[in-house]
């Protein structure tokens, strides 16, 4: 399996961001911050009386900004 990245499906550990091959286009937070980012965002979803629908919009937008697993092919 070249190419394939030990981590992937786990919680990334290690700095991670995007590009537009230029310039530094979004970054991530840390890594150690990750697993509770993802237990807090979690947290707030079971909790939140908000319709799913924001709910979801919201945890999607979240998940994507943190970008928490280790990305792989």
């Amino acid at each position: 399996m070249n190419g394939h990245v030990p981590e992937n499906g786990r919680f990334r550990s290690g700095g991670v961001g995007g590009s537009d091959g230029k310039a530094l286009i979004h970054m991530a937070p840390p890594d150690e911050f990750v697993p509770e980012h993802i237990y807090n965002l979690f947290a707030w979803y079971q909790q939140s009386e908000l319709h799913p629908l924001i709910k979801a919009l919201f945890s999607i937008t979240s998940l994507n900004s943190s970008i928490p697993l280790q990305m792989g092919m």
